[in-house]
């Protein structure tokens, strides 16, 4: 297990109190829902559909290894929040592969 995923997975294990409560689960699918509707002509159980797989497979065991396999450690003088932007962008891309 690389470090990636062993922090994520301990992560998991140890602080179920941070991990997304219902309301906020719900409050992303509803940002993902007036996302499409601004990008898209979907119908709405189109929009439920798409936006549950979404935030399915962003919190899935399968994406988090697909992140760990894509994004490499901390590069030698890379600050926080370059390495932040860094996976922000690469979750992005790992997104908009999965809708495509």
């Amino acid at each position: 297990m690389s470090d990636f995923k062993k922090f994520i997975t301990d992560f998991k294990k140890n602080n179920k109190n941070l991990l997304l409560t219902e309301s906020e689960k719900n409050s992303n699918l509803l940002m993902i829902k007036s996302d499409l509707s601004s990008i898209a002509n979907i119908a709405e159980n189109e929009k439920d559909q798409f936006a549950h797989e979404i935030v399915s497979f962003a919190t899935s065991d399968e994406f988090i290894d697909i992140l760990d396999s894509k994004l490499p450690p901390p590069l030698p003088g890379e600050d926080k929040e370059t390495f932040m932007k860094r996976g922000r962008q690469m979750i992005r891309r790992l997104l908009l592969e999965k809708m495509e």
